[in-house]
């Protein structure tokens, strides 16, 4: 009796193929959407959590008015970050970031563009949590042009972490930049993607 059943069923299905694919390829279809739209959905949730303490994390924007452009909002507050510290008791750490995205970076003989990069200090280990992959020192971006790159700049550039400590580079054309650690690479969901630390210079960096 099941096997007339099934004789049945697939004859039906023969004669009246186009209907039930078309329903197999609009539930297939959406099945595959809904599950891409909460990958999605959890990948954007899930932006900087790795950061320990993110939850009371700040970033202060100094508001510019540029001649010709008008407001800008600029996430660069020059020595306000050690100062901060200092004098508001509810601010226990702070650390100087600026990003310059990509620059000029001369390995050897060869000439780069290097992207992520940013002029930073020694604190911004601590708030982000960031792990020395490799390093001649125990404390990192303590002295002036010295340089951290990400694991897979090392890679890139000098096949290795180990092969990249204290290897001189060219930087935005000037020379006397060290490589003095390499840290981890930053996880695709940080906001604020890392390859390349240098030491801030508020002397230079600051207009």
């Amino acid at each position: 009796m099941y096997r007339n059943y099934l004789k049945i069923a697939f004859r039906n299905l023969y004669k009246q193929y186009l209907y039930p694919l078309i329903k197999v390829i609009v539930l297939s279809t959406g099945i595959a959407a809904f599950v891409l739209i909460v990958i999605y959905i959890q990948f954007y949730l899930s932006f900087d959590k790795h950061i320990p303490n993110i939850e009371n994390l700040y970033r202060v924007i100094q508001i510019q008015q540029a001649e010709g452009v008008g407001e800008q909002h600029v996430a660069f507050t020059g020595p306000l970050s050690e100062e901060a510290v200092k004098v508001i008791p509810a601010i226990t750490d702070a650390v100087l970031m600026m990003a310059c995205g990509s620059v000029p970076v001369c390995v050897g003989e060869n000439y780069h563009t290097q992207d992520n990069m940013i002029w930073t200090d020694h604190s911004v280990f601590r708030i982000f949590g960031i792990e020395l992959v490799a390093s001649v020192t125990t404390h990192a971006l303590t002295e002036l042009k010295s340089v951290v790159i990400s694991l897979k700049t090392a890679q890139k550039y000098f096949g290795s972490a180990e092969n990249a400590l204290n290897r001189q580079i060219v930087f935005n054309y000037e020379n006397g930049y060290t490589i003095r650690a390499v840290m981890e690479d930053q996880p695709e969901n940080a906001h604020l993607q890392m390859d390349m630390l240098v030491l801030a210079e508020l002397s230079s960096t600051i207009h």
